[in-house]
């Protein structure tokens, strides 16, 4: 873009060519832009999703080794309560 603003003031092309030239370079950068915010949007969804997986995995995996600890506090005899207070 530079070398064409140079072309227009050494008159190498005419101003409205410049014009021209100008303006489709800067609709072509906001179309750039949106499409940028859109794939950033897309990594964040994506990213955010994953997260809430991960958390929700680990979240299941707590609760199942909750589930063994408990399996054997009643196979062992011992009542939640006093496990508790050892803890």
């Amino acid at each position: 873009m530079c070398r064409i603003y140079e072309d227009m003031i050494l008159e190498k092309i005419p101003n409205n060519r410049y014009e021209i030239l100008n303006n489709q370079y800067e609709t072509e950068q906001r179309e750039l832009n949106k499409e940028i915010d859109g794939l950033e949007k897309a990594i964040k969804r994506k990213e955010n999703g994953k997260q809430k997986e991960y958390e929700e995995r680990y979240k299941a995996r707590r609760e199942e080794k909750k589930q063994e600890k408990l399996k054997v506090l009643k196979r062992v005899g011992i009542p939640v309560s006093e496990y508790r207070k050892i803890i």
